[in-house]
């Protein structure tokens, strides 16, 4: 039976929290702060001590060698039927964010333990066929991510993961991760271990291996977290069923989550955005 888009939103409605309006507000508030911050017309020590903050407001939460405007200053984020950000009292708890604000402070906090790189991985047939078999697929493909890491590297690696399908609908995986550990000796080396660790994880081609897996020498900014969300729209509560419903070719193929992240650093990030909630609900 094919759902109308108004017996989903019906079905959803009373239950649902989550709002990207929401946190949109609370990324301009504290984009607000920053900027009042570093020009002197805000003494942060006024409404929390900057100094004792886990990463103090600065400008590289925001800063973007993108030229397309962060996520935040455009609302729309396909979720036509959210309440608007003026109904909502106060930013969310952590367990309520969106996945748009949940990666930016993954990208955050991973930023505070160590160089970060970036990756994409692309998967080969057999690998791809199972991560869709499995309850949830990106759960399965970030473990055997983390194991091939783990291995290549000699210590635990700490990343999160987006799992994306193309056009065509293959699935490719994105993320950032900090490979540098213990037993770092170059990070040149250390880039080329972590591309074979991801090639492996994802079934290495037999041709065009070099263009499996992409480690970039460019350190990641805040834009890069905001790409990952480009398709964040298709996996809401409204949207997803009903596209799922009506067969269309933007339907996610897998079942899951879209994000997975590494234990410690999804602590992490919930300390960061705590701390940032509580300096915009003290400033408002």
């Amino acid at each position: 039976m094919t759902l109308t888009l108004a017996e989903i939103v019906k079905s959803v409605k009373q239950n649902r929290r989550v709002s990207i309006y929401r946190d949109a507000e609370f990324m301009r508030c504290l984009q607000a702060l920053n900027t009042l911050k570093r020009t002197g017309l805000l003494d942060v020590t006024s409404v929390s001590r900057d100094s004792s903050l886990l990463y103090p407001l600065n400008d590289s939460m925001f800063d973007r060698r993108s030229k397309k405007e962060p996520w935040w200053l455009n609302l729309n984020g396909g979720e036509p039927h959210a309440k608007p950000a003026r109904q909502y009292r106060s930013p969310a708890e952590w367990r309520d964010v969106s996945d748009d604000l949940h990666v930016h402070y993954l990208h955050v906090a991973l930023s505070l333990l160590g160089p970060v790189h970036s990756f994409s991985l692309r998967l080969d047939g057999p690998v791809e066929a199972q991560a869709l078999s499995k309850p949830d697929a990106l759960g399965w493909l970030s473990r055997r991510i983390a194991r091939r890491l783990r291995d290549a590297l000699g210590h635990l690696v700490e990343c999160y993961c987006v799992l994306e399908q193309d056009d065509s609908g293959e699935l490719h995986v994105h993320g950032e991760f900090n490979i540098t550990g213990p037993n770092s000796t170059t990070v040149l080396r250390d880039r080329a271990k972590a591309r074979k660790a991801l090639r492996l994880a994802g079934g290495e081609w037999s041709k065009a291996r070099q263009f499996q897996a992409d480690v970039p020498a460019e350190a990641p900014d805040s834009g890069w977290a905001g790409y990952l969300s480009k398709e964040f729209a298709f996996f809401g509560p409204i949207v997803r069923p009903y596209l799922s419903s009506v067969g269309s070719i933007y339907a996610p193929r897998f079942n899951g989550d879209q994000i997975s992240r590494t234990k410690v650093l999804g602590a992490l990030a919930e300390r960061i955005y705590n701390e940032h909630r509580e300096l915009v609900m003290r400033s408002a």
